[in-house]
């Protein structure tokens, strides 16, 4: 039996994929030659075909290390760059290993030669572009699935094997931990017909003398669909406990009496001793269940036989886990007795000014109660400010009174952004929560804006546009109160009394219903998109209002108000006087950097 599914593909003769008598180099360097011969062809069918641009280009598996400063060095050969977003984590602002660039011009001849594989900071990165025009989900025919992969077979060693066969547009091989491959990868072609010929052409063939598969990719979900159909249709049976000296004729003759026989085999160790367990693999599903239904747990000379459906070793191995979970380790066990001491006395403030260290952090939040540790994150290298961090207090009550009273509040010169700090796919279920909740009608009432966070120090000042995929989003918070602290200016509170014009009250009242009416009908645009897409929606609003007051900026502005999450964007959007605001706080800083540049 096989420990993995075999590929959906007919096995070929074994041959070299060099002439005989070639080295393994020379077959590496005849495959890279080829390969290059092959990429050039498929580029020019490329431009035949293509009836859309591809501007923007998706970069996967970066070090943690790799910033917007480094892609853009890296790109920026290639042509002309517009934006360059990498997608990081809100609370703790590290990357999460993908980014987006957006070009100018089309580009994808150019990086095809240039860049694809290069090393970024020592890690080969993933390239693949994302075409403007084509929003269908692409082909699952057209991936390929290789195994039984030599150590020293390289991303490019596998790209230019099989880019013989047709263009690839993506190509990686899987890694652990520490960057060691695991002797299997994944090939995706533009079309169906590239994937057959390189299954029919390459699957049983040698590749650094060893034998590869190649198959289809199949996704999880069907593997899982495939594999409980299999269950309900098994012929072939598992069984254990047999006697040393049993042969395969009386194994069959065992279970002859069940139905007809496809075939019979008892698993032998090299010197061929039994290892004390066969296969009988049955013509009928009927006959295969009968037999461990009757012979289960019954005696055979002496020794009772253990009687069951063969599992593959992955299967079983999922059995083991579900039956016996492993305990967590001593560090995931202090993970999670950190995770539940902190759970809900923990805050989180963001937008910080450059000048609050620790000390500060501590006294500004030091009249809402007792605090046992107070935190700024700060870069590893420079120490200078991330424009976070988090104010750990005894009791939930005294965090929820300083998150009540300080989000929102002006702190040196900032206004800030305060809420009870959480994991990321609390944030996650937590935003899909509200979303859900939003689309809900709602009764027309009076609502003071939310104040919300601004962008984050140190964004890029390169961004012509806005960049195209969200962030994980922190929740907004309740009501707003004066606070006490003398360094920190209250939020601001509108004026509620009727103080008016009565026709004036009619009118604002309709601007209400239609705020109102805008804004559900953007929740349920939200609600109906993924997380990924969200964002870049907003995004498109932002964009569209900074234009008529900030044109010659718009692009950099917005891109600048993205860094927000998406709980802020939906208050800029809800409320024009605020996104005005915050899109003049991003002009001015972007005239000091001018200045401060000249």
């Amino acid at each position: 039996m096989t420990d993995t599914p075999t590929p959906n593909a007919t096995q070929h003769t074994l041959e070299p994929l060099g002439p005989r008598g070639l080295s393994t180099k020379q077959q590496t360097d005849i495959a890279t030659i080829q390969g290059q011969v092959s990429q050039h062809a498929c580029a020019h069918q490329r431009r035949r075909q293509r009836s859309g641009t591809c501007n923007s280009l998706y970069v996967g598996e970066l070090d943690p290390s790799v910033d917007e400063a480094l892609l853009l060095s890296v790109f920026s050969k290639a042509g002309s760059v517009e934006t360059i977003n990498v997608c990081r984590d809100a609370i703790t602002n590290q990357s999460l290993g993908y980014a987006y660039i957006r070009f100018a011009t089309n580009t994808e001849d150019t990086l095809d030669t240039q860049t694809d594989h290069a090393l970024i900071n020592g890690k080969p990165c993933r390239l693949m572009w994302m075409s403007n025009d084509d929003r269908r989900k692409p082909s699952t025919s057209s991936n390929l699935f290789v195994k039984n992969l030599d150590a020293a077979v390289t991303t490019k060693s596998l790209m230019d094997t099989f880019s013989l066969y047709g263009n690839i547009t993506n190509c990686r091989i899987v890694t652990d931990e520490r960057g060691r491959s695991k002797g299997y990868g994944f090939i995706r072609y533009d079309t169906t017909e590239s994937a057959e010929r390189a299954i029919n052409t390459v699957n049983g063939m040698t590749l650094y003398d060893r034998e590869i598969s190649v198959g289809h990719h199949i996704p999880k979900q069907e593997r899982i669909q495939r594999m409980e159909e299999a269950k309900q249709r098994f012929t072939n049976v598992y069984v254990k406990n047999l006697v040393a000296d049993i042969t395969e004729e009386e194994l069959e003759e065992l279970f002859g009496g069940f139905g007809p026989i496809a075939s019979v085999l008892i698993q032998r160790d090299d010197h061929g001793h039994s290892r004390g367990f066969g296969f009988v693999n049955f013509e009928r599903h009927e006959d295969a269940e009968r037999a461990v239904l009757q012979m289960h747990a019954t005696e055979y000379i002496g020794k009772r036989l253990f009687v069951s459906r063969a599992q593959k070793r992955s299967e079983r191995e999922e059995d083991l886990r579900r039956q016996h979970p492993p305990s967590p380790s001593p560090q995931q066990q202090q993970q999670q007795q950190q995770a539940s001491k902190y759970h809900g006395v923990n805050i989180y403030i963001k937008n910080l000014a450059d000048a609050v260290d620790d000390d500060l952090l501590r006294d500004i939040f030091t009249p809402f109660g007792a605090i046992t540790s107070a935190k700024v994150m700060r870069e590893d290298k420079t120490c200078q400010s991330k424009g976070f961090g988090f104010v750990c207090f005894h009791t939930p009550q005294e965090a929820n009174g300083a998150v009540a009273e300080m989000n929102g509040a002006t702190v040196m010169g900032k206004t800030i952004y305060v809420a009870l700090a959480q994991k990321k796919e609390d944030r996650r279920h937590h935003l899909e929560t509200q979303l859900s909740h939003q689309r809900t009608p709602r009764s027309l009432v009076h609502v003071q804006p939310q104040p919300t966070n601004s962008y984050l120090n140190g964004a890029p000042l390169y961004y012509d546009s806005y960049p195209p995929q969200s962030y994980p989003s922190q929740p907004s918070t309740a009501t707003m109160k004066p606070i006490r602290w003398n360094h920190v200016t209250p939020p601001p509170q509108q004026d509620s009394s009727p103080s008016n014009p009565p026709h004036s009250s009619v009118s604002k009242q309709q601007q209400q219903q239609q705020q109102l009416s805008s804004t559900e009908q953007l929740m349920d645009i939200l609600a109906d998109h993924p997380p990924d897409t969200q964002k870049q929606i907003l995004g498109e609003r932002i964009y569209k209002a900074v234009s008529a007051n900030h044109a010659d900026v718009a692009g950099r502005v917005t891109g600048m108000l993205l860094e927000m999450d998406v709980d802020g964007l939906v208050d800029l959007v809800k409320d024009p006087q605020l996104l005005n605001e915050k899109a003049r706080e991003a002009v001015a800083v972007l005239d000091r950097h001018h200045l401060d540049g000249m």
